[in-house]
């Protein structure tokens, strides 16, 4: 008798803890409305939009060349009620179709998008990038979409793209700030764990593998394939005069918005709801930060810009990296020298790599550098070099890049 009466308890229990979880991912998710978020949104990727469920593939918002999820658009005043949204064929992206809106959303995942940027042509490229530099704001969706060619925005980046495994990762919210906290007290709150063990939001999720400093660290994971690095990220931007605009890319597969996940809607909702021109992100943690150790071996040397020259040898075990770097800058006499290599990356194909040190300025410690490298063969002279120095702060103190004019830089594995 004791034995059922207990059986009965935990089944209760157990029925009561569902309930919670079914509760808690299908709420609401309001966030914290502020002044200058959205308000007119064009959706790229069709001429319709689903406002119900998600399930018509061929409607901008729904990610359906590639299966992954939707992005929802209707909701209550204080979340998705308060913006308008309209579709727009990939074909008919231009500057004077893009000018009633203040915010464009590129659904690569879309059947009119196909999965791919090669949809949209050069000029409408260009307009798209004019968009943001006037002061306006780009989000951009590539859920389960294989590679993307991001080499036509300002800032580039490559991805690794696992697909739709239905698999889990790790996600971890780096920076605080109106996109996403970690703080459950704060109105910006994003259930991390939830993402990662309850969904294939993060095990599916496509991270950058190339990193512009000018994109910045939201969120960052590991994917189903073990590759770590930024998954949701934005970088301002301005084509000159007062206005800066804002892109924020997402990488996070959007399946689970069709069960009413609550925090993949809250991160969408949040991405519209954050202010642009200016956005008053902290802007406090560049991408570049994610550099992570794997096996190879990297040296170096040269010149380009008739200024600016280097030096290096690197070796790591996927562990401890050693070596040494050399770096000078003649026209503004900075001169670089480093046996503190903290990290080694060399990409599969063992034609790019990246790696961090610590080095002292002027006799002050606490500077970091990173140094980016292209080996594009034998014997050198269109290899390219990229360095990036910021001070104890964080602050990016020198940038430089070129391609070598002498020398040569060779990546093994």
């Amino acid at each position: 008798m004791k034995e059922n009466k207990w059986r009965i308890i935990k089944t209760m229990q157990l029925l009561f803890l569902i309930c919670v979880f079914v509760l808690l991912s299908t709420q609401a998710a309001v966030a914290d409305t502020h002044s200058n978020q959205s308000l007119n949104v064009v959706i790229i990727g069709g001429s319709t939009l689903d406002v119900t469920d998600g399930w018509n593939w061929t409607a901008a918002n729904v990610m359906g060349s590639t299966g992954g999820g939707y992005l929802p658009v209707t909701g209550p005043v204080g979340e998705l009620g308060d913006f308008n949204f309209t579709p727009m064929e990939s074909s008919d992206v231009s500057a004077a179709n893009l000018a009633v809106f203040d915010t464009a959303v590129l659904n690569v995942s879309s059947a009119g998008m196909a999965g791919t940027t090669s949809t949209l042509t050069v000029s409408q490229k260009t307009d798209l990038v004019a968009f943001v530099g006037a002061g306006k704001k780009l989000i951009i969706y590539d859920s389960e979409s294989p590679p993307v060619d991001y080499n036509w925005l300002p800032y580039p980046f490559t991805t690794s793209n696992p697909g739709a495994m239905g698999a889990q990762g790790t996600l971890t919210i780096v920076e605080e700030n109106t996109l996403s906290s970690n703080n459950p007290a704060d109105p910006h709150f994003v259930n991390a764990v939830d993402l990662s063990n309850n969904t294939d939001a993060v095990g599916d999720m496509n991270v950058m593998t190339t990193y512009d400093p000018n994109w910045f660290l939201d969120m960052t994971g590991t994917n189903y394939l073990g590759v770590t690095g930024p998954v949701h990220t934005y970088a301002e931007y301005s084509t000159g005069g007062p206005n800066k605009g804002l892109m924020i890319y997402n990488g996070l597969d959007q399946d689970y918005q069709w069960f009413s996940n609550a925090n993949l809607r809250k991160i969408w909702v949040q991405e519209l709801q954050q202010p642009f021109n200016p956005s008053n992100l902290p802007g406090s943690t560049p991408v570049v930060d994610v550099i992570t150790n794997t096996p190879g071996r990297i040296v170096g040397w040269g010149g380009y810009n008739n200024t600016s020259f280097f030096n290096f040898n690197i070796l790591s075990n996927g562990k401890y990296p050693v070596g040494t770097f050399y770096y000078s800058d003649r026209a503004k006499g900075l001169n670089v020298w480093s046996n503190v290599i903290t990290h080694l990356m060399v990409s599969p194909d063992k034609k790019k790599a990246a790696f961090k040190g610590n080095v002292k300025i002027g006799g002050v410690a606490g500077y970091k550098f990173v140094v980016y490298v292209d080996d594009n063969g034998n014997p050198g002279i269109n290899d390219k070099f990229r360095i990036n120095i910021y001070d104890p702060s964080n602050a990016l103190f020198y940038s430089s890049n070129g391609t070598l004019f002498t020398g040569n830089i060779q990546i093994y594995p």
